[in-house]
């Protein structure tokens, strides 16, 4: 794995810069470099949650959107809230366009719009139908 490599690289130069100056606490050092490689991947997990959230649930988005984007000093946050806040408006644009097309489609192959007045005959129109 890449990440392995070069924790081992940067492990050997630690070691080497402990033997130059026996000062430099290296377990400590390494711990470190470990936490903030555990940090960033942990991060990275929040934001695909963040963008899933952002499209399967459009109100969501916003929201999140702005508790990061208002919130925070980060800017990694802030794109994540620019990201979400895009997907968001991408999401509920489909759904527009999705249920428009669908109710524009069904009152399209009736051949008629229809009415309160219509919907109420239909009973009585079924039982003469029936007899």
């Amino acid at each position: 794995m890449p990440d392995e490599k070069g924790l081992e690289e940067q492990f050997n130069k630690l070691q080497e810069l402990s033997k130059q100056n026996p000062n430099v606490d290296v377990s400590s050092v390494m711990i470190a470099a470990l936490d903030a490689q555990h940090a960033d991947k942990s991060k990275s997990k929040v934001h695909r949650w963040v963008y899933l959230i952002s499209v399967s649930l459009p109100p969501t988005g916003l929201f999140i959107a702005a508790y990061y984007y208002f919130f925070s000093e980060d800017s990694d946050r802030k794109k994540v809230a620019i990201w979400s806040a895009s997907l968001t408006i991408f999401s509920l644009v489909i759904a527009y366009i999705t249920f428009t097309v669908m109710f524009s489609t069904a009152t399209q192959s009736t051949g008629q719009n229809l009415d309160l007045n219509q919907l109420k005959q239909q009973p009585a129109q079924l039982e003469q139908l029936l007899k």
